[in-house]
């Protein structure tokens, strides 16, 4: 619809109606800014496009204050439709027009409610985490490389403030070139950290548990070995003799495997075959029988 018709057909409501018609377009906007998944944000989106089309963005914010002006420090919110490589960029505002800002280090023109004013955090305040559980941050954290320690471990599940159970989407460079970590939380919502696991750079907001707030001594769980068709595996039988079997993916194969009795060297299996011994022969003393 041209911006005269608009005019028009805004110019021919109440006024009480326009005042209505305002508040309605602030509440579709709060929900689209609001929403967790596709679904939400599409039908909050298309109320907001549908009122613009009728009535013009201009008649609708006229009375509105805009929320930033040109000097502004502002952070990318990170939500559905905000590519997770920006999200939580902080950035200065050059340009406003209306309710639509325009940063300094980006190339699109952004919604206010895309953003939130941004303060630098005092020196003091950078790695506290005095208001939770009484964790704080080690002094090893400052030189954390968890996108060079979590490589490998996508899928698995970690803690993090900002979402709390979360899974490792996946350690990757982004388009300046940087390495980023990509969380999922448990409602299908995407986080993006820092290589060092911070956020905007402020404090750690990865971890390996709820309960685990340090990463000193945590390394990857590894990934047992399981032979492939056709693969020699050593196991020991109930005399603590080592055998050999080719795998064919069998029920004995799967079982031996299962029941962790499955090794790729011959040594690997005797020394397991001797610690085995030794714990049943310690807990046969203890008991006495």
């Amino acid at each position: 619809m041209e911006k005269k018709l608009q005019d028009k057909a805004w110019a021919s409501l109440p006024e009480d109606f326009r005042r209505e018609v305002r508040e309605k377009n602030k509440e579709y906007t709060q929900e689209m800014i609001n929403s967790r998944d596709v679904v939400s944000l599409s039908s909050a989106t298309g109320k907001c496009i549908a009122c613009e089309e009728l009535f013009g963005r201009h008649n609708l914010t006229a009375e509105e204050k805009p929320r930033f002006k040109v000097g502004d420090k502002v952070r990318v919110i990170a939500r559905h439709g905000v590519n997770p490589d920006v999200a939580g960029r902080v950035d200065t505002v050059t340009a406003v027009s209306g309710n639509f800002v325009k940063l300094a280090n980006s190339t699109s023109i952004w919604r206010e409610g895309s953003l939130e004013p941004y303060t630098e955090p005092a020196a003091s305040e950078c790695g506290n985490f005095a208001e939770d559980s009484g964790n704080s941050h080690k002094p090893e954290d400052k030189k954390l490389d968890l996108s060079e320690l979590l490589k490998g471990c996508e899928g698995m599940e970690f803690y993090s403030p900002l979402c709390g159970k979360c899974t490792l989407k996946v350690v990757n460079k982004n388009s300046h070139g940087e390495y980023v970590i990509i969380l999922l939380s448990k409602n299908g919502y995407s986080w993006c950290l820092s290589a060092d696991g911070r956020f905007d750079s402020g404090e750690l907001m990865l971890f390996p548990s709820k309960d685990c707030r340090t990463w000193e001594g945590w390394r990857p769980p590894r990934k047992r070995w399981k032979p492939k068709k056709g693969d020699t595996y050593y196991w020991f039988d109930s005399h603590y003799h080592v055998r050999n079997y080719c795998w064919n993916n069998d029920t004995i194969d799967n079982f031996m495997f299962t029941s962790d009795n499955c090794f790729r060297t011959e040594e690997q299996a005797k020394e397991a075959a001797k610690r085995v011994r030794e714990v049943l022969d310690k807990y046969h003393d203890e008991i006495g029988e």
